[in-house]
């Protein structure tokens, strides 16, 4: 007897180094008419995101290579799929840095089946219910600063402003965790992530300088992107 039939045409990615787990909750959740994808570590994960479309990704917190705190700032650049994060490690902190960075709920490992179900089905209807258009916008300085993720798109007091893709992919993970203080190792590994790529707080500096003319009105005395002093930089909230 199937227990959701209502989750038929509903997609779950499964990321998750554990081949055990991973097979009991494809079992689990298909029994319940999900359709279920399983990728085993975080890139292969990244790559069935493309090709499986899914409704709702399972993330593990740790894997060996890029863990799922990397997938999930990944995952946010390009999509807002709802993403339950898991992990045996349930405490106020990381719960707090997998919401800041973009997750929608916290699972506790081990897994109870039956409480995975109830928040799959309550973070789907989240989703459901939200507007599909304009539902991520996000909005600072009272609706002057505007950033449109699923269009690129940055206005500033109803202008567009003309950002380079790593000035908007700062801006972005700047705006992701508004009123946090990101420090410069955070910036630099998530902006500039790769071999080869510029890992000198230099280049930081510069970027958020181009940042600062292009939104503020007086980039040397900035309303959105502020300094932590010798620490990082955060955007302000209303």
């Amino acid at each position: 007897m199937q227990e959701m039939s209502n989750a038929a045409a509903e997609k779950i990615l499964i990321v998750d180094d554990d081949l055990n787990l991973t097979s009991m909750l494809e079992l689990s959740l298909t029994r319940c008419s999900y359709q279920v994808d399983i990728a085993h570590n975080a890139l292969e994960g990244l790559r069935r995101l493309y090709a499986f479309q899914p409704d709702l990704v399972l993330l593990d917190v740790l894997m060996p290579g890029i863990d799922g705190w990397d997938a999930l700032r990944r995952i946010r650049e390009v999509s807002d799929v709802p993403v339950l994060m898991m992990s045996a490690d349930s405490g106020e902190a990381m719960v707090s840095r997998g919401l800041d960075l973009g997750a929608d709920d916290f699972l506790t490992k081990p897994v109870r089946h039956q409480e995975l179900r109830a928040r799959i089905q309550a973070v789907l209807r989240r989703a459901a219910a939200s507007p599909s258009d304009g539902r991520n916008l996000l909005q600072f300085g009272g609706g002057d600063l505007v950033i449109d993720p699923s269009a690129s798109r940055v206005t500033i007091r109803a202008e567009v402003a003309n950002l380079t893709a790593t000035e908007y992919k700062l801006l972005l993970h700047l705006a992701r965790s508004a009123g946090y203080v990101l420090t410069y190792k955070q910036l630099l590994d998530h902006v500039w992530w790769g071999p080869g790529r510029p890992q000198r707080l230099a280049t930081l500096r510069m970027t958020v300088g181009r940042l600062r003319r292009k939104i503020e009105e007086d980039p040397r005395s900035p309303l959105y992107v502020c300094t932590q002093r010798d620490s990082g930089y955060f955007l302000a909230r209303d």
